[in-house]
This record gives structure tokens, C-alpha cells and sequence, in this order.
């Protein structure tokens, strides 16, 4: 569950970055890798 809220982030980050053309904004997505969920929650 926790990983759908992280995608839910990343896109949210790239849509403000297209927005604003400031693609500065696509850095915010590596950090987020670090709460990544890697157990299978299938």
C-alpha cells in the first residue's frame, strides 16, 4: 500500500515540474526511493 502513495508522490512531483517547466522538481523523486516498500505485498 505504502508504494502506491510513493508513486502517487512521484507523480504529483513530475506534474508540478512539467507545470512549471522547472524540471529541478524531478530531483525530489530520488529520495523517495529510500521508502521504497521492497517486501512483496501481493
Amino acid at each position: 500500500m505504502r508504494n502506491w502513495i510513493l508513486i502517487l508522490i512521484a507523480l504529483a512531483i513530475v506534474f508540478i515540474g512539467i507545470t512549471t517547466k522547472k524540471l529541478f522538481f524531478l530531483l525530489f523523486i530520488v529520495p523517495l526511493s529510500m521508502f521504497w516498500d521492497k517486501k512483496k505485498d501481493a
